[in-house]
């Protein structure tokens, strides 16, 4: 029974995900002020919506000719509701990417939460990916900072072996004086 019941409350939150989507994704019309150098000019229509891939919001005015602005959603801080109908979308760093009006208060409520929800799930599935990735990177500077270790292991005793010889070689030779010295050069390995 528990199993049942767990597996109706994942369904239902699976299709209203998928309606908050359809709903996002056919988009509504705001109206967005129209600024040029800083002073404003006006209002404009403007149709925004969600991309089909659920991973970017778009918006462009309405009956123009201009292309589609693009909004990233993992790029998005919040969404946030500002007066009467206001709704700005906020980016991580603090900048206001879009300030719109919304028609009526119950679409603006609406569009706020269903972006927020979205922006949420596109945030933490881009936390999922970079812990995956990260997890990846460790494994990988770990491994490599061992083979570092074994190599430098590896070349020191060989600089030590190295060394071992040549005071060996030149015990043989310590206390003969100037003779064998030309003879202990000319024998050396390397040369």
């Amino acid at each position: 029974m528990g199993n049942q019941l767990n597996c109706f409350t994942q369904c239902q939150a699976r299709q209203e995900g998928m309606q908050r989507l359809l709903m996002l994704q056919k988009g509504a019309y705001f109206k967005r002020k129209k600024t040029i150098l800083g002073l404003q000019t006006g209002t404009e229509r403007v149709h925004m919506k969600l991309d089909e891939d659920g991973h970017t919001l778009l918006w462009k005015p309405h009956d123009s000719i201009k292309t589609t602005t693009k909004i990233e959603l993992h790029m998005v801080s919040s969404i946030q509701a500002h007066g009467e109908v206001g709704l700005t979308v906020m980016s991580r760093k603090g900048d206001v990417l879009l300030d719109v009006e919304a028609d009526s208060r119950e679409i603006r409520d609406m569009w706020v939460t269903h972006l927020q929800l979205v922006c949420e799930d596109s945030n933490m599935s881009d936390e999922t990916e970079e812990e995956v990735q990260s997890g990846s990177k460790f494994r990988k500077v770990v491994e490599d900072r061992a083979k570092r270790q074994t190599y430098w292991a590896k070349r020191t005793q060989e600089l030590e072996q190295r060394k071992k010889e040549a005071d060996e070689r030149k015990k043989k030779f310590a206390g003969v004086g100037m003779k064998y010295t030309a003879f202990a050069m000319s024998n050396r390995p390397g040369s």
